[in-house]
C-alpha cells in the first residue's frame, strides 16, 4: 500500500510539473497572439523565437514547485517507510 500511494504522489506531482510546462506554452502563445495584432511585422513563428531566446518565457511557479515537493515527498515515502521488522 506504501509503494502503491508512492507512485500515486509521483504520478501527481509529474503531473503538476507537465501542467506547468503546458500552461506557460498557452501563455507564451496568448501573449504572441495579441502582439502579432500590433506594428511588428514578425511571424507567429519568429515571434516565438524571440520570446525564447529572450528568455521571457512565462512559467507557472507555483505548480512547478508543488509538483517537485510532492515527488520529493514520494521519494522520501520509500525510502523512509516502516520496517517489516517487529521488535
Amino acid at each position: 500500500m506504501r509503494i502503491l500511494g508512492a507512485i500515486l504522489l509521483f504520478l501527481t506531482g509529474a503531473a503538476s510539473v507537465a501542467y506547468s510546462y503546458i500552461g506557460a506554452f498557452v501563455t507564451l502563445a496568448g501573449e504572441v497572439e495579441t502582439s502579432l495584432y500590433g506594428d511588428a511585422p514578425l511571424t507567429a513563428v519568429s515571434k516565438i523565437f524571440q520570446f525564447i531566446s529572450a528568455g521571457e518565457i512565462p512559467q507557472l511557479t507555483a505548480f512547478l514547485y508543488i509538483g517537485a515537493f510532492i515527488i520529493a515527498v514520494s521519494v522520501v515515502i520509500l525510502i523512509m517507510g516502516k520496517s517489516p521488522r517487529n521488535d
